[in-house]
């Protein structure tokens, strides 16, 4: 009885030994979920045209700024031009032609700027919309972005804890096993995949699956100095209430 016991405590200690492996796998993979790298991604795109929008916008106002004075200044000549023309000063027909020429083209310029102050205008009208648009999307990703990194943080601080309660209980164990299991566990861990016990199930391995002998069986059943092992995986047997 006392082989199997060691037995069982080894069982034990492989299963806290299999959930370290898997607490240390989550922890690894934790923050490079593959939505935290959408998110990111989505977040650098949407500042990217943030940043074009926000450029052309403030090109926008400076034209309109410079299209605005442009306007100023024609009108400004064209009215100075009407006030000649019917200042009464000029009795000229060539020169009256000429004038009324020459305030026909203001006009005609003018209505040109006016124009593309509105088409600029309506451009950034656009550009604003645009923005806005790019700042709420950008909003909306950043949160659901802490949000999911709140949570994954929340995960961390728990498998860490996890990973520790763990740490105790497989140096608890670990004191506990014969020495002589202990360095065969440590030995085959790697190439059995963190399964060097297994536990038989329905007169068969619980490993590989494969049926054991009657040989096999009756010495998992009685246990003895060495505990049997599967005649297929080589792992060492064991008979547990799951």
């Amino acid at each position: 009885m006392k082989e199997n016991r060691e037995l069982v405590l080894l069982y034990q200690y492989q299963k806290i030994r299999r959930r370290q492996a898997n607490v240390s796998e989550k922890l690894a993979g934790l923050f490079n979920e593959p939505a935290l790298e959408l998110l990111s991604n989505r977040l650098t795109i949407l500042d990217d045209k943030m940043a074009s929008c926000t450029e052309a916008i403030s090109h926008l106002r400076k034209k309109i700024k410079k299209l605005e004075g442009d306007r100023t200044d024609l009108n400004y000549h064209r009215k100075q031009s009407e006030g000649e023309l019917y200042g009464g000063k000029i009795t000229s027909p060539k020169e009256l032609t000429q004038l009324e020429r020459k305030i026909a083209e203001y006009r005609q310029a003018e209505g040109k700027v006016e124009e593309e102050v509105l088409q600029a205008m309506y451009s950034l009208e656009e550009q604003e919309k645009e923005l806005n648009n790019l700042k709420s999307e950008h909003t909306k990703h950043k949160r659901e972005l802490q949000t999911q990194k709140k949570g994954l943080k929340e995960e961390k601080e728990a498998l860490e804890d996890e990973a520790e309660t763990l740490e105790k209980e497989e140096k608890r164990l670990a004191a506990l096993l014969p020495p002589v299991l202990k360095t065969r566990f440590d030995r085959l861990n790697d190439s059995m995949k963190g399964i060097v016990v297994a536990p038989v199930k329905d007169n068969a391995c619980g490993a590989c699956h494969l049926l054991l002998s009657p040989g096999i069986m009756e010495k998992v059943r009685k246990g003895g100095t060495s505990p049997p092992a599967c005649e297929n995986c080589g792992r060492l047997l064991i008979m547990v209430e799951e």
